[in-house]
């Protein structure tokens, strides 16, 4: 290929492994790494993209610290690094990923490199939006794109019971939750109703706002509340013993797709498709009191530490923050497409990160490492995981239906 007719971007990627190409590659035809702590890359690979059709020649090296050049034909029409042409970027860093996976190539950001999973089940057909486990660990629940939500034992992975709605059976699972006392799970659906059933499966309650998709449900601590994220830009709270609605927080007219409540049960935040935007509210007078500052894109998922000091989204990152002052406490970076799904420890200490790629990492929170990286579903990608409350379980879940469970790195 001719150099002269190439443009070239230059970037020192710190600690970091080549998918952090994913922030400049657009019709990225070639990358190539110029120096490594020794002097010379250490792998050169070749593969072809699915997204442009043409061979992207890929060098890599296991050094700490990397020189990418990324090149892409003269005058050609370059894609941002934000969301205007996501898809092919993102096809592009996977191809670079997978590569990476295959040949053995490792970097800082990997920890403990897992592959191999405890055990696999499935039982959905399509994806598996959302997962969750009971307060005491014994049963998981699944919510799936077939309109059905799954029970499972947690300690044999086998199926105890389906759910299903009898008049609108197709109706997507969208968000599923257990309430912190164990007697509820509460469902968001694509048909605009949260419902509310008992812990044998029994449908008790269903709440309805309109006809709004329900893309996130969230339990109160004390079980008294769920709180529905809805594609109106609106939060609705919910009482689990009337059924009536007794809050309504709305932002903006952007859809919400996740919603958390703080650990104390005064706050609640929401995130979705409003750019640069993660809303804390406080649920009784319902007025906004912080938005997370620093915060870029669009929020994914939420999560509470247990104290109530951080909240950490997840998006083109896994952003950590201050709920009180809105201060960004950390970034935390590292996988090679979008930090769809988040999950946190009940010490705190642990957060587990899932990218739509198919890769799950591991951080410590204290020093910011990845302690481990699985891989175990590198030609599906990730739509859920779970995380056990004892912490010695991670569940994830696929688009085509498939399950895992991994062991927690000790």
């Amino acid at each position: 290929m001719d150099r002269d007719r190439l443009q070239s971007v230059n970037r020192v990627v710190r600690r970091a492994g080549p998918w952090e190409c994913k922030q400049f590659v657009g019709t990225a035809m070639r990358a190539e790494v110029l120096r490594t702590e020794a002097g010379k890359p250490t792998r050169s690979m070749g593969a072809k993209s699915s997204c442009f059709g043409q061979a992207i020649p890929v060098a890599c090296s296991c050094a700490l610290y990397r020189l990418l050049r990324i090149y892409w034909p003269a005058g050609s029409r370059t894609m941002s690094p934000h969301r205007s042409m996501p898809l092919a970027a993102k096809r592009i860093a996977f191809t670079i990923v997978a590569l990476l996976v295959v040949t053995g190539c490792s970097s800082p950001y990997d920890g403990t490199v897992i592959h191999q999973e405890r055990s696999a089940f499935s039982g959905h057909n399509g994806r598996v939006h959302s997962l969750t486990f009971s307060p005491d660990g014994k049963r998981l629940a699944s919510g799936g794109e077939d309109g059905t939500i799954k029970l499972w034992d947690a300690m044999t992975w086998r199926l105890e019971s389906t759910i299903q709605e009898a008049d609108n059976p197709r109706s997507p699972v969208l968000s599923v939750a257990y309430s912190p006392n164990g007697k509820f799970l509460a469902a968001g659906k694509g048909n605009g109703t949260t419902k509310l059933y008992n812990d044998a499966g029994k449908e008790m309650m269903t709440f309805r706002s309109g006809e709004r998709l329900v893309g996130s449900v969230a339990f109160s601590p004390d079980s008294k509340h769920v709180a529905s994220a809805e594609n109106d830009g609106s939060v609705n709270v919910w009482d689990t013993e009337t059924g009536k609605a007794v809050k309504c927080l709305k932002g903006s007219d952007d859809s919400v797709w996740c919603v958390a409540y703080s650990p104390d049960g005064k706050s609640v935040a929401s995130g979705g498709c409003e750019i640069n935007v993660v809303r804390v509210w406080n649920v009784e007078s319902g007025r906004e009191t912080q938005r997370l500052k620093g915060f870029h894109g669009i929020a994914t998922t939420l999560a509470f530490f247990p104290d109530g000091q951080t909240i950490a989204t997840g998006g083109d990152f896994v952003w950590l923050h201050d709920p009180i002052t809105g201060i960004q406490k950390a970034v935390l970076r590292g996988h090679a497409t979008d930090s769809m799904y988040i999950a946190v420890s009940a010490d705190g200490r642990i957060l587990v990160s899932a990218a739509r790629g198919g890769d799950i990492k591991v951080w410590e929170i204290a020093s910011g490492r990845v302690l481990a990286t699985y891989w175990g579903s590198p030609r599906e990608q990730l739509w859920s995981i779970a995380l056990s409350p004892d912490g010695k379980t991670i569940v994830s879940g696929t688009e085509r239906g498939n399950m895992k469970v991994w062991d927690m790195v000790k």
